[in-house]
């Protein structure tokens, strides 16, 4: 290529021009023939100034000796040495300094200081995927690392030769678990890419160059300048932003993508082309035989923002499921099918206790500790071989014929997760290729360093001391035992203390803390605590901790309503909950799954989630879980209309929650609320009358402010379904200081109130409390108080002036005020009309069960007497009476019925009529109108 086309692409690639130059240059460039095969090469050249100056007649730097030049890069050039001491050979980079600076004593003392820094952190990666570097030299003006010599070449060399998806899969995989230690280390790449991981004649690949793109960028965030190379950057690498390790995810995923078919996500000749394609949601990925599953990973890994990307563990986790051995996914596959049919079948608990099986065999596999063959009969295998005991049986509930309690299974989980982390990198270094006899009986000697894996019973943490574990313990044991104020205030003590906590510390009191502010409400501070949890667990490498936490900052973003930020969180932790989810953590996750699916609308969706929750819950013996389940599909039940099959579903469900019951009996409180929502729909009202003081007994022992709003609501059933009188004085003394607590909810409250007031105190008293209610809240917010206060003012005596209902009420609320419409109606063919609205419950025993269903009947009939014939309405209130009767119903009701029943008698005495009615003054109405007839 001619000189001043090369000068004006490397000038565009490293964006030294402005917007007009860099338009002129483009436009030059599409004119030069010469520069159209190297324009897509331009943009995978790194866009930092390459090093020019050569060592000249340097021959050796410190004890290193030079023997030939391998290539240069952003941040130097590159020779083979000889180490005269060790008697290897290496390679050897000498360092520039700041872009545009070359090798030598141009490099800055700042600069110079910063370099030795980090690339002496850079050392103390030991991964069997990263180039190793042995040492940092210091020669005179000279800077330079001697680093370890591959045989071989470039990923980009590699992949020159076609090859089956899977072989490149693995190697990918391979190659990203080499970048996740660089970021353990606390270093981001900035420069990953093909060029940048060498791959060994072994086949194995090593990414080199990591961490020192920053080094070199010192200060790229403020400036605005990029280091890099543009092919491979995120929009915020290309806007000169902060580093960051999602960086190097969306360059991993872009460099995985043209591995696995053959070009990069979106083509782009261009700077500004590749700048709109980094800021855009990437393409769906070319047909081919690489799995479905590992493209929609690689797209998840390329989000245009950093916070919706994908993070390099949830990927790679991908790829680890693509690349397991065919007959195991098989398996799964036919395990899945086996599920959807056993979650209709009776045998769904003893099908879901054989996957939870699988799933805990999965979590002690020889290839998930890191456990290989050379390991076989040494002292090592041997603690590998009991570790993954210990593992499966701690996941499945009962280790050494001892039960394990929810808590402790997750405690101990912890542990053992850590311990599988230590001893993969020791397992690592002894299975690395090149080991000496020697150093591998000393590697495996260093089996006595790891904790036996039975000490996790009795430890809470690792790097904790004794004093700060019992404090978790503690801060737990308060709440647990449902003192959240306390929990909270001895977590804030705790975290506010000076020279900090233990990592493992900090985050047991933050889960702590979170979760007693989620029993509280306290929503914000709740999801404070979660994020913080989970970051730390990230940080400790505790991929069990993060999918607990991470799931539920999903589900308060459900509570708060936030549906949208939800269903991306649970799209993009799914496959970590897969793979490092407890079964707790996977009811969890689908408990939220239900809940986002049922807010989208999607309800057979959702039941199917909450099905699942229920039967794993069951299978792993979690009370409290499988209550919470329960409750949840009882929910999704109520939302129906009710068929043979769901009614006979629900009293399955509710036969199990007695069981339970004695078991957790603050989760089963919830359950009980369904079931009583469920009897008031059936109209079961004997049942219901029995269930509800189930309920209150069971609520009086919680003294909290939600368990008075839990006994006002069930009162207020009690009031609603069977006109129950004490539950009334018992609500109306009891809202006043709920509303207090919670006054978001003063719309449901004064519903209440007004319902109750009418029960205890007449409808003159609770239609003024309507009145002023509906002033104080503005006629905006009082919707829901329309239709009572025209029930008010119809039996006070004050009809008229009813108007027609907001469609959004509830359907017996809308007809009793269409009803009372067609009363007021001056003519009867605009009572027809308001009559025509009406709607009918789904079943007839409905009525008894609610008192406005129940007038809506009664003064149905009184129309029927006078539209229709009084044969008729005779008829009518007759079989309304024998309904009534025949159950518990609400005593007012009853009254009403047999008041119409006797003013539509042959002989209607109005006086004996209303002796014997409800005292009301719209009873001499009713009686008027049907007596004068």
């Amino acid at each position: 290529m001619p000189h001043l086309e090369r000068q004006t692409l490397e000038a565009l690639v490293a964006n030294r021009l402005d917007a007009a130059s860099r338009e002129a240059a483009e436009r030059h460039l599409q004119d030069c023939e010469a520069c159209r095969v190297a324009r897509d090469a331009a943009l995978s050249v790194t866009a930092s100034a390459t090093p020019r100056t050569e060592p000249g007649a340097l021959t050796r730097i410190g004890r290193y000796v030079f023997d030939g030049r391998l290539g240069a890069g952003a941040m130097g050039v590159v020779f083979s040495a000889e180490d005269p001491q060790l008697h290897r050979r290496v390679a050897l980079k000498l360092l520039a300094g700041r872009a545009g600076e070359a090798v030598g004593p141009t490099l800055g003392a700042a600069s110079r200081t910063q370099l030795l820094e980090e690339a002496r952190t850079a050392a103390r990666v030991q991964h069997p995927n990263v180039i190793a570097i042995y040492d940092v030299v210091e020669d005179g003006p000279h800077v330079a690392l001697a680093m370890e010599l591959v045989q071989g070449g470039s990923l980009s060399d590699w992949l020159r030769t076609p090859r089956p998806w899977r072989q490149t899969a693995r190697l990918l995989l391979d190659t990203g678990r080499g970048l996740e230690a660089v970021h353990a280390a606390g270093l981001v790449h900035r420069d990953f890419k093909p060029a940048n991981v060498l791959v060994g004649h072994d086949e194995r690949p090593r990414v080199g160059d990591f961490g020192l793109a920053h080094l070199s960028g010192a200060g790229a965030g403020a400036s605005g300048s990029i280091v890099g190379t543009p092919a491979y950057m995120s929009a915020q690498q290309l806007r000169g932003d902060a580093p960051s390790t999602a960086d190097d995810t969306y360059a991993f995923c872009v460099t995985a993508w043209e591995a696995l078919y053959g070009q990069r996500p979106g083509a782009a000749q261009t700077f500004d082309a590749l700048v709109a394609n980094a800021s855009r949601p990437p393409p769906e990925p070319p047909a081919s035989d690489v799995p479905v599953a590992l493209g929609q990973a690689l797209r998840a890994g390329l989000a245009p923002e950093r916070s919706a990307r994908a993070s390099l563990g949830d990927v790679l986790s991908v790829f680890e499921q693509a690349l397991a051995p065919r007959g195991s996914r098989v398996a799964r596959r036919l395990a899945a099918v086996a599920l959807g049919v056993a979650l209709l079948t009776a045998a769904v608990v003893g099908f879901q206790r054989a996957q939870l099986d699988a799933r805990c065999t999965g979590l002690a596999t020889p290839e998930r500790l890191g456990q290989t063959s050379a390991l076989d009969g040494t002292a090592l295998g041997v603690w590998a071989d009991t570790w993954r005991t210990w593992r499966r049986e701690v996941c499945m509930g009962e280790v050494e014929g001892q039960a394990l309690s929810d808590r402790d299974r997750e405690r101990v989980a912890f542990c053992l997760d850590d311990q599988r982390l230590a001893f993969r990198h020791l397992a690592k270094a002894v299975s690395r290729p090149g080991v000496t006899p020697e150093q591998r009986t000393a590697l495996l000697a260093l089996n006595t360093s790891l904790p036996a894996p039975g000490d996790c019973l009795h430890r809470s943490t690792f790097e904790q001391s004794a004093d700060e574990a019992a404090l978790v313990m503690q801060v737990e044991t308060l709440r647990e035992s449902g003192d959240w104020p306390g929990a909270i205030a001895l977590a804030d003590e705790a975290l506010a203390r000076d020279g900090g906590l233990a990592p493992r510390t900090e985050l047991g009191l933050r889960w702590a803390r979170g979760q007693a502010h989620r029993a509280r409400s306290e929503v914000p501070l709740a999801m404070g605590d979660f994020t913080r949890t989970a970051a730390l667990a990230e940080t400790l490498h505790d991929d069990v901790a993060r999918s607990s936490a991470v799931v539920l900052q999903a589900s308060m973003l459900l509570d708060t309503q936030q549906f949208a930020a939800a269903e991306v969180l649970l799209t993009s932790i799914a496959p970590l909950v897969e793979r490092s989810g407890t079964p707790q953590t996977s009811v969890d996750f689908w408990l939220a799954q239900s809940r986002a699916r049922e807010e989208a609308e999607d309800t057979a969706g959702a039941l199917e989630w909450a099905q699942k929750a229920v039967a794993l819950s069951g299978a792993i013996g979690d009370a409290r879980r499988e209550l919470l389940s329960i409750t949840r599909e009882f929910d999704l039940l109520q939302s129906g209309d009710w068929s043979a099959d769901d009614v006979a579903r629900a009293e399955t469900l509710w036969s199990r929650a007695l069981v339970l019951s004695s078991q957790s009996p603050h989760a089963f409180g919830p359950v009980q609320a369904s079931r009583v929502t469920q009897l008031a729909a059936l109209g079961r009202t004997r049942e219901l009358a029995q269930a509800l003081a189930a309920q209150r007994a069971l609520l009086e022992a919680d003294g909290s402010p939600r368990g008075e709003l839990l006994r006002v609501l069930a009162d207020w059933q009690a009031v609603h379904s069977l006109g129950d009188v004490d539950a009334a004085k018992r609500a109306l003394t009891a809202i006043p200081r709920v509303r207090q607590a919670r006054p978001e909810l003063d719309d449901e409250l004064t519903v209440i109130e007004l319902e109750a007031l009418w029960r205890t105190r007449g409808a003159v008293v609770a239609l003024e409390a309507a009145v002023q209610a509906r002033q104080r809240m503005g006629q905006a917010n009082a919707a829901a108080l329309v239709p009572w206060e025209s029930l008010l003012r119809f039996i006070a005596g004050q009809g008229g002036g009813v108007r027609a209902p907001d469609d959004s009420l509830p359907d017996e609320q809308r007809a009793l005020t269409w009803t009372l419409m067609a009363l007021d109606a001056k003519t009867p063919a605009e009572a027809r009309a308001a009559l025509g609205h009406v709607t009918k419950p789904p079943r007839a025993e409905l009525v008894r069960a609610s008192p406005e269903w129940a007038f809506v009947e009664l003064f149905g009939v009184v129309l029927d007497a006078e539209l229709t014939s009084r044969e008729v309405a005779q008829q009518r209130v007759a079989a309304l009476v024998a309904t009534l009767e025949a159950e518990p119903s609400p005593e007012a009701s009853r009254q009403w019925a047999q008041l119409v029943s006797r003013s539509l008698a042959p002989s209607c005495d109005a006086k004996a009529a209303l002796a014997a009615g409800p005292a009301e003054p719209a009873a001499a109405v009713v009686v008027r109108r049907l007596c004068r007839r």
